[in-house]
C-alpha cells in the first residue's frame, strides 16, 4: 500500500522486533547483499534477528513512499555517514532500535532523527551525564530526587541522540555543546554554535511514546509539523 506524506507531515513507525519466523524471512529477503553479509557476522542470534527485522522493516516502510520494491532500494552515505536515499531524494528517514523495539522516522524535504533506548538502571547515569550533558542539563539532573534520575537521564539521552542523528554530523558534535528540553516538547538550544554546520536552522524536539521500559524521541528540522504514528506489521 502506497503512503503519502506532505512537507509538514512527520511519520513515526513503531516496529516490534520480537516477531515470528515468517517476518524474519520476509525482512531478510529484502536486505542488500552487504546487509545480509553483515547479519551473518552476528554471533548472537537475537541481535542478528533484530538487525534483520529492523533494517528489513525500514526498506518495506520506505518502499511505501518511493514506489519501489524493498529489495531494490539503494542507500547512500552522506558526508558524515548518515544513511540516505539517492542524491536529491525528497524522502528523508532515520532508524533507531534497542532490544525488542525500533522506530523509523519519515519526512519530506527536511531532516529528522529518531532514537529509542531501553531503560537500563545499572549504568552510571550521573557519570555519563557529567561527561556528555550540557551545564544546564547536568544542573537539572543533579537537582532531582534519586528516584527521578533514571527517567530524566534517558529522557535527555534519547533527545540528544535524536538531534545528533538529525543533524547528520556524527561524532564531531560534542553532546555538551547543546541543550534539549527535559519534559516538554521544544527547541534545541546551542551553547556553542561554532561546531554546528546548521546552527542557523530551527530544530524541534518531540517526545515519542513507546512500550513500557523504553524511551523515545524525535528531532525535526523546523517548527511547523504534524506528527502521525503508524505500526508496522509486514503487511
Amino acid at each position: 500500500m502506497e503512503a503519502h506524506i506532505s512537507e509538514t507531515d512527520i511519520h513515526i513507525w513503531h516496529i516490534n522486533l520480537e516477531t515470528n519466523h515468517t517476518t524474519f524471512n520476509v525482512c531478510f529477503g529484502s536486505l542488500s547483499k552487504e546487509e545480509q553479509e553483515r547479519a551473518a557476522r552476528f554471533s548472537n542470534t537475537a541481535a542478528k534477528n533484530r538487525y534483520c527485522i529492523s533494517h528489513g522493516a525500514l526498506r518495506y516502510i520506505i518502499s511505501k513512499y518511493v514506489n519501489e520494491k524493498p529489495e531494490l532500494i539503494h542507500f547512500i552515505a552522506q558526508r558524515y555517514g548518515k544513511p540516505a536515499l539517492e542524491p536529491c531524494a525528497q524522502i528523508r528517514f532515520n532508524l533507531s532500535h534497542s532490544r525488542s523495539a525500533a522506530l523509523v522516522a519519515i519526512a519530506k524535504n527536511r531532516e529528522v532523527g529518531v532514537d529509542i533506548q531501553f531503560e537500563d538502571k545499572s549504568i552510571d547515569m550521573l557519570g555519563i551525564a557529567n561527561r556528555f550533558f550540557s551545564a544546564i542539563e547536568k544542573k537539572i539532573l543533579c537537582s532531582l530526587d534519586k528516584s527521578e534520575i533514571p527517567h530524566a537521564f534517558y529522557r535527555y539521552w534519547v533527545r540528544k541522540e535524536a538531534f545528533t542523528k538529525a543533524l547528520g554530523q556524527g561524532i564531531i558534535v560534542p553532546l555538551d555543546s547543546f541543550a534539549v528540553p527535559l519534559e516538554n516538547n521544544g527547541l534545541v538550544e546551542f551553547e556553542s554554535s561554532s561546531v554546528f554546520e546548521n546552527s542557523s536552522r530551527i530544530w524541534s524536539i518531540h517526545h515519542v511514546k513507546t512500550k513500557p521500559g523504553y524511551h523515545g524521541a524525535i528531532a525535526i528540522e523546523g517548527a511547523d509539523y504534524t506528527i502521525k504514528e503508524h505500526f508496522w506489521d509486514n503487511a
